[in-house]
């Protein structure tokens, strides 16, 4: 935020910010409650409330769906799951709220002192239980027919700079990005699996199957499930 504008900023993370193919132009599926309050029932994963970082995980996303083509109806999006409603609507505003803290320079360097700085972080004791989890679920667009439904869970226990999330933290620190695992699978990946890439900027669905069995093999637990209901 030091370097770029705000509208530069909001124009980078709208959902098809780097998707090499436009926008199609279908009805959103969100409604106005979760737009206003930020929170949303979604049948296997129960009650759910914004999370900071889909924003940027749905510009990935979009730019999977146009490369790979997943279809002109496709739509993605991303939650945290939350106890309750009430705890959804407190957490959805906290996260505007936050926003609305950083786009302020004077507060954003008053923030800046209390979080930690690059290269800092907890110590292996403090994230020795640390660990994360997606679930996801998904069902295909097929006019005239109840749709099957793909219910999928990745997780990783240990610390998270040796996994990959995003950790909600109630240390001064929201938000910790960390890649190792999947960097260098993804990486090892692109070297040895012959995937043919003709080059330009990628996504980890690019990888497919190789790549989840490069995850798996490391400690990264994925399963995945088949509802026909």
């Amino acid at each position: 935020m030091e370097n770029f504008s705000l509208k530069e900023i909001k124009d980078s993370l709208t959902p098809y910010a780097i998707s090499p193919v436009p926008r199609p132009q279908v009805p959103d599926s969100v409604s106005w409650t979760t737009k206003l309050l930020g929170i949303r029932s979604v049948r296997d994963l129960g009650v759910l409330t914004t999370l900071i970082s889909a924003t940027s995980d749905s510009a990935i996303v979009h730019r999977s769906w146009g490369l790979l083509g997943y279809g002109p109806r496709f739509q993605y999006h991303e939650y945290l799951k939350t106890r309750n409603y009430l705890t959804g609507v407190l957490l959805h505003f906290a996260v505007i709220l936050g926003g609305v803290v950083l786009a302020i320079p004077f507060l954003r360097n008053m923030v800046k002192k209390f979080v930690y700085q690059p290269g800092d972080g907890p110590t292996k004791e403090e994230s020795k239980n640390d660990g994360f989890e997606f679930r996801g679920v998904g069902t295909p667009d097929v006019p005239g027919k109840a749709p099957a439904r793909a219910f999928c869970k990745m997780s990783c226990k240990g610390s998270v700079y040796t996994c990959t999330s995003v950790k909600i933290s109630l240390r001064p620190t929201l938000i910790q990005i960390v890649t190792a695992i999947t960097v260098s699978e993804a990486a090892i990946s692109i070297l040895r699996d012959d995937h043919k890439l003709p080059g330009g900027i990628f996504t980890p669905a690019s990888l497919g199957q190789k790549f989840v069995d490069r995850l798996r093999t490391a400690g990264v637990r994925i399963e995945n499930t088949f509802y026909e209901d």
